[in-house]
């Protein structure tokens, strides 16, 4: 999802509930994990892709290749 659609889309009342639970809310990560370079692969994508949000659907889909 393109960072501008879902800033927007973040405000409406409720989408945020929905986007929670289709998965598709914005993934953090942790420090801990970027020292091990086990998100490595994420980082790269979002290096390619800055204007997509990085969603827990998205991270599931990087990470299993």
């Amino acid at each position: 999802m393109k960072r501008v659609t879902y800033n927007i889309i973040k405000h409406i009342p409720f989408v945020k509930t929905v986007l929670s639970l289709t998965g598709n809310n914005e993934y953090f990560l942790c420090s801990q994990m970027l020292s091990d370079k086990t998100f490595e692969p994420i980082l790269v994508y979002m290096r390619k892709h800055p204007d997509i949000v990085l969603t827990e659907k998205l991270a599931k889909q990087i990470l299993k290749k």
